[in-house]
């Protein structure tokens, strides 16, 4: 079966929870057929299978479900940051040359999917975007199979368990929302949405209502979940890894966060790294350092 495929998962993971939205589930097997509705609306528009299709995800379920369906259908998404300028988008479209561009909603109907078959595992899954840090940005073309790999990677270090549910409260635009998306769709696990912009208390809210056990966020998201809470927020026991990246982790953030029993692991990745490419274990929460390579990866220091 392929891994990165709604309709794949459906099959031999129907009643499990795939995506919650303001607490509300949506099963693997229910997510398939709205994502079979969208495929149609892509094939009535004349989306074919390989086509490049550009979308600017955000964290909600129209986004998913449009990029659910490029997945199924072996289209590479090319993908626009929402909080990009028209003029940074121009530049995107003029060197990606998407042949389609998704800006409507999902269409909310139930089609049953069935699967259109094997999609080479070297096509390309998604053009993700560099942070452009010292240039411009530049697309990564990046794989199934990169996809499949890094997957790979995080389970060897972190592991699944099987009530497991990751926060999305990023973009899938950048590689670190993304992936959280295709690593639990490989993993038959759940995604709990949060919409719109950061918020701390909405996000420490999510959290405890939907049993949010796995989270990813930036040093300053870090500082401000734990500068809002009266009385100060603990974990619940349900939360088993906070992963810390996209910029410096500062020791005294740090020491902070593993005052209040926050499982914070340090993380660096890069976009044509598929997220990952050094992570603590769970072993060194709190330690110096981000951790080892991952299997697989090879890091030189020049």
């Amino acid at each position: 079966m392929d891994e990165l495929s709604i309709s794949a998962a459906a099959a031999e993971a129907p009643s499990a929870d795939c995506l919650v939205v303001d607490g509300n589930a949506w099963t693997f097997s229910a997510l398939s057929e709205r994502v079979g509705s969208a495929i149609q609306a892509l094939r009535a528009a004349g989306v074919e299978d390989g086509d490049r299709v550009a979308l600017a995800p955000r964290a909600d379920l129209d986004s998913i479900v449009w990029l659910y369906a490029l997945f199924e259908l072996g289209c590479p998404a090319v993908l626009i940051h929402p909080r990009l300028t028209e003029r940074e988008q121009t530049a995107i479209f003029d060197a990606a040359s998407p042949a389609h561009v998704i800006r409507a909603r999902s269409p909310e109907a139930a089609v049953p999917l069935r699967s259109s078959g094997p999609i080479p595992a070297d096509r390309t899954l998604a053009v993700v975007y560099t942070s452009g840090t010292g240039r411009a940005p530049r697309g990564a073309m990046l794989s199934r199979r990169a996809f499949a790999a890094s997957e790979a990677a995080h389970a060897a270090n972190l592991g699944w368990h099987p009530d497991d549910r990751w926060l999305l409260g990023m973009p899938p635009a950048h590689v670190g929302g993304l992936s959280i998306l295709t690593r639990c769709l490989i993993a038959r696990r759940c995604v709990v949405l949060k919409e719109g912009p950061f918020d701390a208390a909405d996000t420490l809210e999510i959290m405890e209502r939907d049993g949010v056990t796995l989270l990813s966020v930036v040093p300053t998201m870090l500082r401000r979940l734990l500068a809002n809470e009266d009385p100060f927020w603990r974990p619940s026991r349900a939360l088993r890894a906070v992963l810390v990246g996209g910029a410096a982790f500062p020791d005294a953030l740090r020491r902070r966060a593993t005052s209040r029993g926050i499982p914070v692991l340090a993380t660096y990745g890069c976009t044509e790294a598929c997220s990952q490419v050094a992570t603590q274990s769970p072993t060194q929460s709190g330690q110096p350092g981000s951790g080892a390579p991952l299997p697989g990866i090879e890091v030189r220091i020049e």
